[in-house]
């Protein structure tokens, strides 16, 4: 029978490598369950809301009216014409327009750039906030020949 006083193998000091690396692993974890909430408070992505974190809020709630026209030559001779937006892509990409994902917006216009062989396709979102209250217009516009997307100045 073995002595009270003699250690056991669980007692044994852990490898110290193996206890860097845990350790190392317990850190980047955690890291990165910080870091991930904060580039989206840090970053440009008012309107993103695919983190369960973000279900409850009320940017959902907004109405938002999202338009799409699309202009060849230069501005004073060539109005913009609307396109039908609703006609052109399923219901499930007009939701994803409406909400502002941007790399959808982005690839969206290029497409109509490409189609239609347009100098210029805006898209511009108009949204009415939970208090009934108006809220800035947001227009992007994306230069074909350069393949460049920028917010219009307000």
């Amino acid at each position: 029978m073995p002595d009270a006083a003699e250690t056991t193998p669980s007692d044994a000091p852990a490898d110290p490598r193996r206890r860097r690396l845990a350790n190392g692993f317990i850190f980047a974890f955690l890291a990165f369950q910080i870091a991930m909430p904060l580039r989206y408070y840090l970053g440009d992505r008012g309107y993103d809301e695919r983190f369960s974190w973000r279900m409850f809020s009320t940017l959902r709630l907004q109405q938002c009216q999202m338009r799409v026209s699309e202009r060849k030559g230069a501005p004073p001779a060539h109005a913009a014409r609307d396109v039908k937006v609703q006609a052109d892509v399923q219901v499930a990409w007009v939701s994803l327009l409406e909400r502002v994902r941007m790399p959808v917006v982005e690839k969206y216009l290029a497409r109509r750039c490409e189609q239609q062989d347009a100098d210029e396709v805006s898209y511009t979102r108009n949204c009415t906030n939970t208090d009934g209250s108006a809220l800035p217009p947001q227009t992007l516009v994306m230069d074909c020949a350069k393949r460049e997307l920028r917010e219009a100045p307000r």
